[in-house]
């Protein structure tokens, strides 16, 4: 999985990961290699996930499996049709 990045920069996307730190481990992805955002972010959860299943005790936070924005955005509506409902 390592594609064309040197070792050094791997451990340190490695370790950002476990600490939880997604959006650093993207960046440091996107200064090596000179890749998309997309291409990084999609490197980072391939490689989020295959550590978590090798190891998941090392991670302070469970890699999410892309509930994101869309998610939110629902139990918000439902909030807001609850409160409208009630008032």
């Amino acid at each position: 999985m390592s594609e064309d990045i040197e070792q050094t920069v791997l451990d340190e996307i490695t370790s950002l990961i476990y600490e939880g730190k997604k959006i650093q481990a993207i960046k440091a992805y996107r200064n090596a290699t000179f890749k998309g955002l997309k291409e990084s972010k999609d490197f980072v959860d391939r490689l989020s996930m295959e550590l978590y299943e090798k190891n998941p005790a090392r991670f302070r936070v469970e890699p999410s499996k892309s509930a994101g924005c869309g998610t939110a955005i629902f139990f918000l509506g439902l909030i807001g049709l609850a409160f409208w409902f009630f008032l």
